[in-house]
C-alpha cells in the first residue's frame, strides 16, 4: 500500500551523509540549516533509518506542528518507513495508557509549546522522560530551544543524537558553536545554483 518510493535528493543525500558519519564517530549534536522545501523531515528520516539498531524510537520537536501532517505522510507512505508507526502527542488522553509497540519503529511527534508547558504539558514530559530515543529533530530550532524551560526539559531526555533543524539557523550558530564538522548549510544562493542546474527546477526565483 506504500505508492511513495522517490530517493534523496543530491543535497539531502549529502547532508545526511554528513549527519551519519558524525554521530558515528561519536557527535551528538548536528545542526541542518537548510531553507523551505528542502525536505528537512525526509532528510532527518532516512539518516535516522541508517542510524537505528533495532526497533528503536524517534523523537520530533517543533514550534510549528502544522509540519507535522507530512512527516506523517512520509512515514506511512514510503517505502523507506515500512514497519515505522507516527504517534502525535496533543493532550493529556494521547498519554494516557500509551505504549509504545517495541516491534515498531515509533516516531514520536510535540508541539515543544506543548512540551514546554510545566502545566499542561506534565503529561507530556512525564512519558517523554520514559521513553528513550535514537535519534531526535528539534525543528525550527532559531526559536524557543534556549529558554530555561526547554533547556530543562533536554536535560531530562534521553537521546543518542540530536539533529537542529532551521531554514534561519544564525542564532542557533551563535548559540551552540556549530561549524563546518557537524553543521550542513543550505540557503538561497545553493538553491538557486541547483535550479540552474536543473536539480530544483521548481525553486522559486526571487
Amino acid at each position: 500500500n506504500r505508492l511513495d518510493n522517490f530517493p534523496t535528493r543530491l543535497r539531502q543525500q549529502e547532508a545526511l551523509n554528513k549527519m551519519v558519519d558524525f554521530f558515528s564517530i561519536g557527535g551528538e549534536n548536528f545542526l541542518l540549516g537548510a531553507i523551505m522545501r528542502y525536505g528537512k523531515n525526509f532528510t532527518f528520516l532516512t539518516a535516522s533509518k541508517k542510524l537505528l539498531t533495532d526497533k528503536e524510537n524517534i523523537l520530533v520537536l517543533t514550534n510549528k506542528p502544522g509540519v507535522f501532517n507530512s512527516l506523517r505522510k512520509d512515514i506511512e507512505s514510503h517505502v523507506y518507513f515500512e514497519g515505522w508507526e507516527f504517534i502525535q502527542l496533543r493532550d493529556k488522553k494521547d498519554k494516557d495508557n500509551l505504549v509504545l509497540d517495541p516491534n515498531k519503529v515509533s516516531v514520536v511527534a510535540v508541539s515543544k509549546q506543548l512540551a514546554d508547558n510545566i502545566v499542561s504539558g506534565a503529561a507530556t514530559r512525564e512519558f517523554l522522560t520514559s521513553n528513550k530515543f535514537k535519534t531526535a529533530l528539534f525543528d525550527e530550532c532559531h526559536s524557543g530551544t534556549d529558554t530555561e524551560t526547554f533547556k530543562d526539559l533536554l536535560s531530562i531526555l534521553d537521546i543518542d543524537y540530536k539533529v537542529w533543524a532551521s531554514g534561519t539557523p544564525f542564532n542557533t550558530i551563535a548559540s551552540m558553536g556549530f561549524d563546518i564538522r557537524n553543521s550542513y548549510m543550505y540557503g538561497y544562493v545553493e538553491q538557486q545554483e541547483d535550479k540552474r542546474a536543473g536539480l530544483v527546477p521548481d525553486a522559486v526565483t526571487l
